[in-house]
């Protein structure tokens, strides 16, 4: 087992959900004609060498690979530093709620092979309750069959189980009762930790699985993680990183993490070649703007406009938008997200140690201090019946009745 699942991180953690396009393309040999000083080694982010963004976390999704058992040699499948470094694998529950997956035995077997030999850790393979509002899958008419497949899956885990493989269990649902329904039914499985999906979540939902995995005595252990899915604006890791704070706290000496992914950097370079802006933190906005590449960066020497990251610091608008190479749109891709996500992770690093000081020190919007106030009302006691009793009443509910998303 990777060791740093047993350390302690001081932060809630980020893992950009790594898009195939960047795994495979980020090492091909056509990136040697790159704009000085770039080299192809900068682009993996596991490099610890890298003169760009050196952030050996990422989340990468069975459901990106053609080949389980053989997958092709990315910067996931055969990173650098793998051993310094911690992949979580997705074990393609979207892929099979979207309807472009089909459950087997076989397939569960290859999806087990692949988390398991090529992660760190992984989510176990759901049946996300979406998959019901998908008209074309006839298997999952109800939220209760995308739970009965889900429990056939987790069966199905355990028996393929054979060296303890740290597996997070997911927790799905549109509101607490869904939720809590379907955390009844999966938690008598002995997984390593949780994943909840976030969708529809509010910073009260959170607060209440995570109290409630207390109270059941989840943490009495040497080691859990709680990773959050599809998270990754400012405002959601602030929230995360306090709450990491206070639960690591009070579930001592279990050594806890939590973590959230987004594939954001990703889909703006890729889909909309968008790339961020300078980060807005203030005391009245918390956001990562974004603006576009278009025509005008043709033949244009003046410099990429944004200097957060390194790209930004090293390359011009033509080196980004250039259509005499003929790989542009790949380099274009790979200059943009490698910006994109150096940005997000600055960003994330400068909020999570902003929400950590004093009010009147931090420079963050007066309401998500009000969320980190009641936050430390809630958690304050240190004992999960009275801090329960505190999440319910009025004026807490009404401070963190706010969407993580």
């Amino acid at each position: 087992m990777n060791y740093l699942l047993h350390s302690q991180f001081n932060d809630a953690l980020y893992l950009p959900a790594m898009q195939v396009g960047y795994a495979n393309y980020a090492n091909k040999t056509y990136l040697e004609k790159l704009p000085k000083p770039l080299s192809v080694s900068d682009f993996n982010i596991f490099n610890e060498k890298s003169n760009m963004v050196h952030h050996p976390y990422a989340l990468y999704s069975a459901g990106l690979i053609n080949n389980l058992r053989n997958p092709k040699s990315c910067l996931v499948t055969n990173p650098v530093n793998f051993n310094r470094s911690l992949i979580l694998g997705d074990s393609a529950g979207y892929q099979v709620g979207k309807g472009l997956l089909k459950i087997t035995d076989q397939v569960i077997s290859d999806i087990f092979y692949f988390l398991s030999n090529y992660c760190h850790f992984a989510m176990t393979l759901d049946v996300p309750m979406f998959a019901c509002r998908e008209t074309k899958l006839v298997d999952y008419p109800t939220p209760n069959s995308c739970l009965n497949a889900t429990l056939y899956n987790l069966d199905r885990f355990l028996e393929l189980q054979e060296d303890n493989f740290p597996f997070l269990n997911i927790i799905q649902g549109w509101n607490k009762s869904d939720s809590d329904y379907w955390y009844h039914k999966v938690k008598k499985y002995p997984f390593f930790g949780y994943a909840i999906n976030c969708e529809n979540l509010k910073v009260w939902d959170l607060i209440w699985r995570l109290l409630l995995l207390i109270r059941d005595g989840y943490f009495e252990k040497k080691a859990s993680w709680f990773h959050l899915l599809g998270l990754g604006n400012l405002k959601a890791a602030a929230i995360v990183n306090i709450t990491f704070q206070l639960v690591k706290g009070m579930v001592s000496p279990c050594v806890f993490n939590m973590s959230y992914d987004s594939s954001t950097p990703f889909l703006m370079a890729g889909r909309y070649m968008r790339y961020n802006k300078n980060p807005v933190i203030s005391n009245n906005r918390l956001a990562l703007p974004l603006s576009r590449v278009d025509e005008s960066w043709l033949g244009n020497n003046e410099p990429f406009p944004e200097g957060y990251s390194y790209i930004g610091r090293h390359v011009n608008k033509s080196d980004v938008f250039n259509t005499t190479s003929k790989n542009y749109r790949n380099l274009s891709h790979l200059l943009l997200v490698n910006h994109n996500l150096e940005t997000q992770v600055k960003a994330i690093s400068e909020v999570n140690k902003l929400i950590l000081k004093p009010n009147t020190e931090s420079g963050l919007p007066s309401w998500l201090l009000r969320v980190k106030d009641a936050l430390i009302y809630v958690f304050e006691p240190f004992n999960v019946e009275k801090c329960i009793t505190r999440l319910n009443e009025p004026r807490v509910k009404l401070a963190l009745n706010k969407y993580l998303k």
